[in-house]
Order: structure tokens, then C-alpha cells, then sequence
């Protein structure tokens, strides 16, 4: 396949790349040639890959030719000029001479474009969904129209970068379903998955109506900066709606040695004990005044507080100190303060 071949597919698809980040990593995309009669597709995040199959090679005049195995990469010189360069990982003499055809091109423009969009980073992440959710049925139909409005976007940027008509691509596709072996690997997007007559029937019908070029960037950016714009209220309308995970009860609940309660949250109790920090800081003569009046006799008393509260009237969770009677600040807490206790009063708050 020709340098010429690759420099002028990504030269289209990355066009209005004010940045160069498409560019750059576009650049680093290696192209593998199958001998396969399969779908071409592409896959890899940080190491995109795409693989196309030898049907769509013609023979080429004296350009500079890719074999199979062969890696395109960009690479900036002095100058901040733009160079090709290859790195030979496996030759073979059967690719020799050979460029892609204009359906070829066609072809590795829409796998060019599913790697420019991000498609296989969310075609991993449902993969990941899948396997937490695998019970729900919604992951699978949320992956399969993710899918297809993803190759239906692929389909649309074909038709804006490359100069085939609505027609010739169509017949492109119904050719392919009909003579080329589809395939699914994993973590990929291919250009034909299925040959589904639902799916070709909707991805040819999208095809009418092409925009002209210059209201095809117009109306991109536009649908993006719409989508951010929703997103950002349905966030912000969540928030402003949404009941807290759990409550932090302010209620100081007093008990006895034989753990009964004797007193939960009265005003003498409430004058006589603060809590700082999560410890307890204890009025010496108000508590005994408090401890008299309630008639509590032994030599502890147990004091519970900062409950939280996952539902109304359901506490689960928070603090409990055991005050001596002879010291007040002698306070044994009986929550320890360890990684094990903060784990599980996180699941409490945010997970359960």
C-alpha cells in the first residue's frame, strides 16, 4: 500500500485538525494487509492498528509502497516539516507495487475516522459494562444503537472526505455483506459487523441527504457543543434534586452499663457534652449534674453519637464512647480508628 495512499486518506480525515492531536495520533496507526476475504477494521487504543484486506489493491506505477506488516508513522523534522517514514516489521513479496483503490480508500477513511472519534474507547468501556451488568438487557441494547450510530457517523464523514456519491456507497456496502466474511474481534469496530437487513437497510438509508462540505464541520460542532450543554444541565438539575446519601444525625444518645438508654438528646444532656472533631469534650459539673438527676449509678455510662442515617428512621453506623464515672475525660471510643472501620463507613455513606 502507498505512502501516497495513507498521507492523502489522513490529510482528509484530519483536515480541520486545528491542533494536530488527530494528526499525531493518526500517524502512529499501523496498517496491516490481509490475504482474508474479511471486513476491514481497526481496534487499539493506545497502539491503533487497522487491517484491511487484499481485495482492494490494485497494481501501483513507481510510488513508495507499504508491504504487509508495514508501519506508517509521522514524524516532525527541523522546520516543523511533516514526514513519512516506514517501519518494516514483516515483509511480503506479494504486496509489492500494489496501491489501495478508490473503494480502498473509501474503506480506510471510515476506519481512520472510528479511530479519530474515540469509538473503540467506548467500544471497550461497554465491554467492561457488560461483564458488571451482564443481567441487564439494556447494556445490550445500548451497545448494539451505540454501534450503529457510530458506523452510521463513520458512514456520514466517508461521504464529506472522500468524493464517492450515496449511491456507489451503498452498493459498497450491500457488495461487502454480500461477498466478504464479517468478523468480531474483540475491543474492535469493523466496517461490516453483520449482515443484518435491518442494520444495512438503516445505514443506507442514512446515507441521503448528504450536506455540502462546508456545513458538515457546522453542524458537528454545533450537535457537540448542544450535547455538552445538556449534559451540563442534566448534572447540574441531579444535584439540585437529588436527596443526600446519608445523614449525619446530630442526636447524643446516653446509655447505661447494661446498655440500656436513659436519655436521648435532652437539652441537660446536650449543655453538658460537645462534640469536636468527632471526640467528645465533656462539661465536668454539668455531666454530673445530668448523671444525678437521671439517677444512673456504676462505673461507666456509654454515650452515642454522629448515627448516620440511611433512610428515614434507620440509623446505620457512627460513634459510641464509654465515659468512667470517676474521670470524665477517661473516654474509651469503641470505634478504633483503623483502615478497616473507614472502609466500611465509606460503603455505608456512598456505595450501599
Amino acid at each position: 500500500m502507498g505512502t501516497a495512499d495513507w498521507r492523502d486518506c489522513v490529510g482528509r480525515v484530519t483536515e480541520k485538525d486545528r491542533w494536530k492531536w488527530a494528526r499525531r495520533y493518526l500517524g502512529r496507526v499501523r496498517v496491516y494487509i490481509s490475504k482474508d476475504g474479511i471486513s476491514p477494521f481497526c481496534g487499539g487504543i493506545f497502539r491503533p492498528y487497522i487491517v484491511m484486506p487484499d481485495l482492494y489493491l490494485e497494481p501501483a506505477g513507481e510510488e513508495p509502497i507499504c508491504r504487509e506488516g508495514l508501519r506508517l508513522t509521522e514524524r516532525r523534522e527541523k522546520g516543523k516539516r511533516l514526514n513519512w517514514h516506514l517501519t518494516e516489521h514483516e515483509s511480503h513479496p506479494g504486496y509489492e507495487d500494489r496501491r489501495l483503490t478508490d473503494q480502498g480508500r473509501v474503506l480506510l477513511c471510515h476506519e481512520l475516522l472510528h479511530l479519530k472519534s474515540g469509538h473503540i474507547l467506548w467500544i471497550n468501556l461497554f465491554a467492561l459494562l457488560r461483564i458488571y451488568w451482564w443481567f441487564n438487557p439494556l447494556v445490550y441494547l445500548c451497545e448494539r444503537l451505540l454501534q450503529q450510530d457510530m458506523e452510521k457517523a463513520c458512514d456520514e464523514g466517508c461521504l464529506y472526505y472522500t468524493d464517492i456519491s450515496e449511491r456507489e456507497y451503498g452498493r459498497m456496502l450491500l457488495a461487502m455483506a454480500a461477498g466478504q466474511e464479517t468478523m468480531r474481534p474483540a475491543g474492535a469496530a469493523t466496517f461490516l459487523k453483520d449482515r443484518d437487513y435491518h442494520s444495512l437497510k438503516s445505514r443506507i438509508g442514512n446515507l441521503r441527504g448528504k450536506c455540502q462540505r462546508e456545513r458538515y464541520h457546522s453542524i458537528h460542532k454545533h450537535l457537540g457543543w448542544g450535547c455538552a450543554a445538556v449534559l451540563a444541565l442534566g448534572v447540574l438539575a441531579v444535584g439540585a434534586t437529588s436527596y443526600p446519601r446519608y445523614t449525619r444525625l446530630p442526636d447524643l444518645t446516653l446509655y447505661d452499663e447494661n446498655l440500656n438508654m436513659v436519655c436521648n438528646d435532652s437539652p441537660q444532656l446536650r449543655a453538658a457534652v460537645q462534640v469536636v472533631g468527632g471526640y467528645l469534650q465533656i462539661d465536668g459539673e454539668r455531666m454530673e449534674e445530668c448523671l444525678r438527676d437521671l439517677e444512673i449509678e456504676g462505673d461507666y455510662v456509654y454515650l452515642g453519637y454522629d448515627t448516620i442515617m440511611k433512610v428515614p428512621g434507620a440509623g446505620g453506623g457512627g460513634n459510641v464512647g464509654m465515659i468512667a464515672l470517676e474521670d470524665y475525660e477517661d473516654i474509651f471510643y469503641l470505634r478504633a480508628e483503623t483502615w478497616e472501620n473507614d472502609f466500611m463507613e465509606f460503603c455505608l455513606k456512598y456505595l450501599l
